[in-house]
């Protein structure tokens, strides 16, 4: 038999009332989203949140005494593992997706890394996306005033912009796509989102570029900041492969997210890189032909960061002169 495809996983986040509970209700009312199991993070010792959600079913779980990024951890994988076995059994419905909505104060990045360090008990699931609320009422303020409200912005993948009708999105827009170019954008009008889009949305490898001879561009919004990098042409594997190892080795954690879409020599279809607080996924051939444009894209969000130094850092991937440079520094 043809094993079954792993189950996608979507982690929806966002700052403290910034709608994510409205946001996973209207989605989950949707054919596209029907079939979904839904885990829900709480703090304190009685949840609400899962009320809200008025499933008519048990696929609806509860985690609360805890946050999913830090003490509950090993509960999540505990609780995959028993939904995949309670589904067997016929005690819940089938499933096609898992969405995982946080706690306010989550970090999104260490969801994300257990997922790619613990492939052996998660093998039936994969990590899909990173959804994150910010407020267009308070979203400006959370992000100033809270780092974990920018490191949620840092790491989505799609990032929806709640509460519009109470305020034009224009504002805070711009700051988040400042502070990840990276992601795919949409709003959302009391919590009104269409799955079927917010499932065809997919994070970008395509941050607006300078036009010097080596492109980048950095953006920063308190301490986290954005640097993107493009090259024509290809680049060696060993070398790209020395030149992430670097990056690891030289930010560690504060590194919280790169993405790339690379040309590499031999290969005739860009290669995609994707990593989170200094831990690498694996990387995965797309299916877009080097030939179409011949660029290869990196984006990196890190915090507390010299952006002059990430920016070289980057550029190092492609250009030697920049890599001696990064081996002496």
């Amino acid at each position: 038999m043809m094993p079954e495809a792993p189950i996608p996983v979507t982690l929806i986040t966002g700052f403290l009332g910034s709608g994510k509970t409205t946001l996973l209700r209207h989605l989950l009312d949707q054919p596209a989203l029907r079939d979904a199991a839904v885990i829900v993070n709480e703090f304190g010792d009685v949840g609400l949140d899962h009320l809200l959600l008025e499933r008519g079913d048990e696929s609806t779980l509860l985690l609360d005494n805890g946050c999913l990024c830090c003490t509950l951890q090993s509960d999540l994988v505990t609780t995959l593992q028993n939904l995949l076995d309670r589904r067997v059994r016929g005690e819940v419905p089938a499933f096609s997706r898992v969405m995982i909505e946080t706690t306010g104060l989550a970090d999104p990045g260490a969801l994300i890394r257990m997922f790619w360090s613990d492939p052996l008990r998660l093998s039936r699931y994969t990590f899909d996306r990173t959804v994150t609320c910010v407020d267009a009422v308070a979203g400006l303020d959370s992000l100033a005033r809270h780092q974990e409200a920018r490191r949620q912005a840092a790491y989505a993948d799609i990032l929806v912009v709640t509460k519009t009708d109470l305020r034009a999105a224009d504002e805070v827009m711009a700051d988040v796509v400042a502070l990840n170019a990276n992601a795919a954008t949409i709003t959302a009008t009391m919590g009104h989102v269409s799955a079927d889009v917010l499932l065809a949305l997919n994070g970008r490898v395509a941050a607006p570029v300078s036009d010097d001879s080596t492109p980048a561009q950095e953006h920063r919004l308190g301490d986290i900041v954005t640097v993107s990098c493009s090259h024509e042409g290809s680049t060696h594997w060993d070398h790209l492969e020395g030149g992430l190892s670097r990056l690891i080795e030289r930010y560690g954690a504060d590194l919280l997210r790169l993405k790339g879409l690379l040309a590499v020599d031999g290969i005739d279809d860009l290669v995609r890189i994707d990593a989170v607080q200094g831990c690498f996924h694996r990387p995965v051939m797309t299916d877009v032909p080097v030939h179409g444009d011949g660029v290869s894209r990196v984006v990196a969000i890190a915090q507390a960061v010299d952006g002059a130094t990430l920016r070289s850092d980057l550029k190092s991937l492609f250009d030697l002169s920049a890599e001696q440079i990064l081996r002496t520094a």
